[in-house]
């Protein structure tokens, strides 16, 4: 539940509003989410996003799909989001986590999914520079 303690409410709060705007705009499903697409309160409606991820982490889901649908809620229209959303997948030959459909069958294969994308190099070239992976 680390995700109430690294990200504020008050930041979620200022950030949400543009990205409640900006997602609605794009036409995101938010069914995908298990929001109330009609929320009138952008604030609410991005903390709940966050709120339904977390649930879904505690009911097993496995972590391709959660970082999918919050890809989704950054990027819904990007032209870059398929092969990105490819990626964190996994490929099933060489990825473990591409192995375990949506919902892991145990909280064992939860974990080495979550630390089969922590060490997948073609994920973190992607998304932390500090990495340095063109030296």
């Amino acid at each position: 539940m680390d995700v109430f303690i690294k990200e504020p409410l008050l930041d979620w709060r200022k950030f949400a509003v543009n990205k409640a705007n900006e997602q609605k705009k794009q036409g995101v499903d938010m069914e995908l989410f298990d929001i109330d697409k009609d929320s009138t309160a952008p604030p609410a409606w991005y903390v709940d996003q966050k709120i339904g991820i977390a649930r879904k982490k505690l009911e097993g889901y496995n972590p391709t799909h959660l970082t999918e649908l919050e890809l989704k809620m950054g990027h819904a229209n990007k032209d870059f989001l398929p092969a990105l959303t490819k990626v964190v997948h996994g490929d099933r030959m060489y990825n473990i986590r591409a192995g375990h459909g949506k919902i892991c069958p145990s909280v064992q294969a939860q974990i080495e999914c979550l630390l089969d994308m922590a060490t997948d190099g073609d994920i973190l070239g992607r998304t932390w520079v500090g990495w340095t992976s063109w030296v």
